[in-house]
């Protein structure tokens, strides 16, 4: 019961600071007090946008109001525009929206009045009066004759809609977006799909309708460099080489001594393997350094094309890194018996 007596006190006492604030600014000069109390108490019981404020938002708000109201009075535009606004954050209600408005008009901040204008008309109550209508539509008109008004259409809902680069709602928008005299940049984004841009000029009074046709978005080329490639791959096989070439030469120095042994032993007993002797000893002894041979021969061509493929690397990855385009694509290359860089581009 109290909450419903301060909710009726709260919604007069606003009802009085709005037609006194109308009255006094001349923007409802032709309005009766009594016309203007509607909006006012629909801003203090809720109607618009009731259900989240408190009692002690209200209270704020209120106060807000009636200090926006005093500064108005004293031509103290720019304090007023502040409170209004700072009002308008806590309730956004019809009232002070088109207070706002108003006080916006008096600065030439037409854009921002037509918007707030806009904001209050759509939210008149059904109880407002049609004097109270036709006065802020009044107010609206001279904010709209001001600026340009763009009708925008995008071919999916739920698109983002910008306008220089700032969004300024969710397709479908409901209501005319307005903007300054001159040359706009209009689009709309939905994820990875967005518009072709369209720009137009436009001028003050002037309406223009905008339609955007969202595309489907491609995964953007890639401008990766291949020196990355270039160098693993590289790289990776000239330290593959290595790694064979030190076990070659290990398995290498291995026959040499099985060889120098067996030399040895044979001259110890007077066994000398020259040619026609297929003793087995000989045998032996020529195996092993066929084995000799074999891998000596393996493990110096594994150093060689270890080593070719490491500095044809480095050389491949320096030509890369200094140049941004490369008409030129260098790699390593390797197999059995050799080893080199491939070269491919433009000569």
């Amino acid at each position: 019961m109290k909450s419903s007596c301060t909710k009726a006190t709260l919604a007069a006492l606003a009802a009085t600071v709005l037609s006194a604030t109308l009255l006094s600014h001349g923007a409802f000069a032709a309005v009766p007090a009594a016309a203007t109390s509607a909006p006012a108490a629909t801003a203090a019981s809720g109607a618009p946008d009731s259900g989240s404020h408190s009692e002690s938002t209200d209270d704020e708000a209120h106060a807000l109001f009636r200090r926006a109201t005093a500064a108005f009075d004293e031509k103290r535009y720019a304090d007023a525009e502040g409170l209004f606004a700072q009002a308008f954050a806590l309730r956004k209600a019809p009232d002070i929206a088109t207070n706002l408005g108003i006080t916006e008009l008096k600065l030439g901040k037409a854009r921002a009045a037509a918007e707030h204008l806009q904001y209050a008309l759509s939210l008149l109550p059904l109880t407002a009066k049609a004097e109270q209508r036709r006065a802020v539509e009044e107010k609206l008109g001279q904010a709209r004759a001001e600026v340009g008004a763009l009708t925008v259409r995008v071919s999916r809902a739920g698109a983002d809609v910008l306008v220089d680069g700032i969004s300024v709602g969710t397709a479908p928008l409901a209501n005319s977006v307005f903007v300054d005299a001159g040359r706009h940049r209009i689009e709309a984004r939905a994820g990875a799909e967005q518009s072709a841009p369209v720009t137009i000029d436009i001028g003050r009074g002037a309406e223009r309708e905008v339609e955007l046709e969202l595309e489907g978005g491609s995964a953007p080329e890639s401008n990766a460099s291949p020196l990355p490639v270039v160098a693993g791959v590289g790289f990776g096989l000239g330290g593959a080489g290595l790694v064979a070439a030190i076990v070659l030469t290990a398995v290498a120095n291995g026959k040499s001594t099985d060889r120098a042994d067996a030399s040895a032993s044979l001259s110890e007993r007077g066994v000398r393997c020259e040619a026609g002797n297929e003793g087995p000893e000989c045998a032996d002894a020529r195996s092993t350094a066929k084995s000799l041979d074999t891998f000596s021969n393996a493990a110096m061509g594994t150093w060689i094309a270890s080593g070719v493929v490491v500095l044809g690397t480095a050389i491949a990855t320096a030509i890369v890194a200094s140049s941004a385009e490369p008409k030129v694509a260098i790699a390593p290359i390797a197999g059995p018996g050799f080893a080199g860089l491939g070269a491919i581009g433009r000569f």
